[in-house]
């Protein structure tokens, strides 16, 4: 039985611990939107607050049924405690290596075993304070423990090992011990527990029995190890908890072409000379290219990635599709097929999808400021006039079908 002055202890810790935290209950449509409320409501950023669900939501079904989920609130006490000791303004938002250092309070867990009844307990974190005695006693009576060892418990207090350790004993009802449930998605990808709450003198599950159940039922790839261990510590009753999650398959990227020129092409490129201003008549449309120019590049397809059922059986992953490389005229690929390039001077150009280098420059109307300058590697041939202050230089034949006036020609 707990003594009145054992009731105070317990009083005043929970009395310090309420003065620690600040906290309020929120709702929303999902748990993001009451996270959002209850950070409104303690007027603190969503990264400087902790929460519990109180109630969990439903989206409803065709507009009926709707449930909101529930959650309960506080600011954690890192932050409170760095306002106190003004180390940062309200509107701050203090990271540390891209989280929140924050304190935690030493914890007691307690499980009961065939063996006997087992108590672990784990060491404060940073001005965390160290575990109750007080809270690990009230456990072990509640459970019905007997012949509890308390100095030896004084002890695990003090060193917080974070390992179990046998402290008394306990009349085994083995009709009460936790009972586990497992269930599997339709798809082998996902597998769920409900655990039952054990009754008096029921025995807990450890770490590695949960794990061999896992085992007992196939679980060979994707279960949640980590979960576990610290699920075994503090067990969620009566829900539905997932435990091994498979793999899921990623079919490998089709091969594609990577093009080192602009495939658009009509498109100006007007650039800033060295005055600073832009010239209108450099409109850069042709893209020269030089014999042996490399043009494109083929990305070779990827291989497809397998996943894993939760009960370890392969699902096969599509491998990406290859393509032909898009050889035109005047183009040739390279050794290793992969590499398109240019076999002569010219223009690159796509024709029905196909990389060519073309070594005329035909323009169907006159030389203005719609076409802009012409600098062409090859023979340029222009349908009508070239306007005035306009130039059309080639390495090759220039073939003007109408007037030029005030333009150069070279």
């Amino acid at each position: 039985m707990i003594d009145f002055a054992q009731l105070q202890e317990i009083i005043k810790e929970h009395l310090e611990h309420d003065r620690r935290i600040r906290v309020v209950d929120a709702s929303g449509a999902t748990v993001e939107e009451a996270v959002a409320e209850a950070a409104a409501l303690l007027n603190v950023p969503v990264s400087y607050i902790e929460y519990e669900i109180t109630e969990r939501g439903f989206p409803g079904f065709l507009g009926t049924g709707k449930k909101d989920w529930h959650i309960r609130a506080y600011e954690k006490t890192i932050i409170k405690k760095r306002r106190a000791r003004g180390e940062f303004d309200d509107d701050e938002d203090e990271v540390f290596d891209g989280q929140i250092s924050e304190d935690k309070d030493g914890d007691t867990f307690l499980q009961l075993r065939t063996e006997g009844a087992f108590l672990k307990v784990t060491p404060p974190i940073g001005n965390g304070s160290k575990a109750s005695q007080v809270f690990a006693m009230h456990s072990l009576e509640d459970r019905g423990v007997e012949n509890v060892d308390e100095a030896l418990v004084s002890t695990l207090i003090e060193e917080a090992a974070g390992i179990y350790v046998k402290v008394g004993d306990f009349k085994h009802n083995l009709m009460n011990n936790t009972d586990v449930k497992i269930e599997i998605s339709n798809e082998n990808m996902r597998a769920y527990m409900i655990v039952t709450r054990p009754g008096p003198g029921g025995c807990d599950l450890t770490e590695e029995e949960y794990l061999s159940l896992c085992r007992q039922n196939r679980l060979y790839h994707g279960v949640k190890e980590d979960f576990l261990r610290d699920f075994a510590d503090k067990p969620i009753y009566n829900e539905r908890i997932e435990i091994a999650e498979g793999t899921k398959p990623v079919d490998g990227k089709d091969a594609y072409i990577q093009y080192h020129f602009e495939t658009e092409q009509n498109k100006v490129r007007l650039r800033e000379g060295s005055s600073g201003r832009i010239d209108f008549k450099e409109l850069n449309i042709i893209q020269n290219v030089v014999q042996n120019q490399p043009l494109a590049r083929k990305i070779p397809p990827e291989s497809g990635i397998p996943g894993k059922t939760i009960f370890g059986d392969v699902i096969y992953a599509k491998d990406g599709n290859d393509i032909d490389l898009p050889l035109g005229e005047n183009v040739y690929a390279s050794e290793d097929g992969t590499t398109i390039l240019a076999n002569i001077n010219g223009q690159v150009v796509i024709v029905e999808g196909k990389i060519t280098v073309e070594p005329v420059y035909v323009v169907d109307g006159d030389v203005d400021l719609g076409t802009g300058n012409i600098i062409f590697l090859g023979t340029v041939k222009v349908n009508g006039n070239v306007e005035d202050g306009f130039s059309v230089k080639a390495t090759g034949n220039i073939e003007i079908h109408g007037i030029v006036s005030k333009a150069e020609l070279q």
